[in-house]
């Protein structure tokens, strides 16, 4: 196989689309503006403290592994099972490892709120937001989740401001 330069310049134009609706759907659910991110609203200010360099690594890391973890492996684990061992349709396993990948992701978040309990706003965006990759996951594969996930991160991380 070859890298194709071009081909890789539209897989990250084309992430960062992906990355766009999440920045959308942040500052609605989360009633306030894309400018003070999903970053500060679950309790990492100490996140706005770091380098930017740093803040890029995180977003990159965290973009990595947590499709790696929550994607690629339990959403085809989950999918083996339902497919390969129980005998149902693959669209079945696909909805049940959606689901299932978007609720521990979710949970895998803090989602406490400052006050005790959770924070439903940030429980319903890590779900939603779950929900998404996982489609995306699907449709377009792996490598355009990881990048649109990193890309998302980096732009919320990169515009948390230490006070």
């Amino acid at each position: 196989w070859r890298v194709r330069p071009a081909v890789l310049g539209l897989m990250w134009l084309e992430s960062f689309v992906w990355a766009l609706p999440l920045l959308v759907l942040g500052a609605v659910v989360m009633s306030r503006p894309v400018a003070q991110p999903m970053a500060m609203a679950d309790g990492t200010a100490a996140l706005a403290q770091l380098p930017w360099q740093a803040k890029l690594t995180i977003s990159i890391g965290a973009g990595l592994y947590e499709e790696l973890v929550f994607r690629l492996v339990l959403i085809t684990l989950i999918h083996l099972v339902i497919v390969d061992v129980l005998r149902l349709q693959s669209q079945a396993g696909y909805v049940v490892g959606a689901v299932v990948s978007a609720v521990l992701f979710a949970l895998y978040h803090n989602v406490q709120h400052p006050g005790g309990g959770a924070d439903m706003r940030l429980l319903a965006f890590y779900s939603i937001a779950g929900l998404y990759f996982a489609f995306l996951f699907a449709w377009r594969g792996f490598g355009i989740v990881v990048a649109a996930h990193a890309i998302y991160d980096a732009i919320v991380l990169l515009s948390v401001r230490s006070s």
